[in-house]
């Protein structure tokens, strides 16, 4: 990924649906780490990297159109954890540590449990909004 020397990213979870794919990873070089999870779009070249964002939710993919994601982290070192997703969310297998809701309209973002979030951290812009 951009931005992010070899050395301190770990890729944790990928998840693919069409041509977009959702990338969940650790980063810095030892605790605390810095859970990252950046949507990515495949055009005919490869892959490029869209937005990034250090908390789950809802991202933009296409306008108006997005996926969801649900993943927890240990507030104390940063790791991500496997866990359960919320009621709604697909679940096989039932434990993991990054779960997707795709092709999810803006207007009807789906209510989920209130995930812990460090100061600092924000949500990132949308795909659709990065490449315009």
């Amino acid at each position: 990924m951009v931005g992010f020397p070899p050395s301190q990213v770990r890729v944790v979870a990928t998840r693919t649906h069409g041509r977009f794919a959702v990338v969940l990873m650790e980063t810095n070089d030892g605790p605390p780490f810095e859970p990252y999870q950046v949507v990515c779009m495949r055009e005919d070249d490869g892959w490029i990297e869209g937005p990034g964002i250090n908390g789950p939710g809802w991202t933009m993919t296409d306008e108006g159109w997005g996926v969801v994601t649900h993943w927890d982290i240990d507030m104390a070192t940063g790791r991500i954890l496997v866990t359960t997703p919320p009621e709604g969310f697909p679940a096989d297998p039932p434990e993991d540590v990054l779960f997707c809701i795709w092709d999810v309209p803006e207007d009807e973002i789906p209510d989920w449990p209130e995930h812990p979030t460090p100061p600092g951290w924000a949500d990132g812009p949308g795909f659709i909004d990065l490449i315009e």
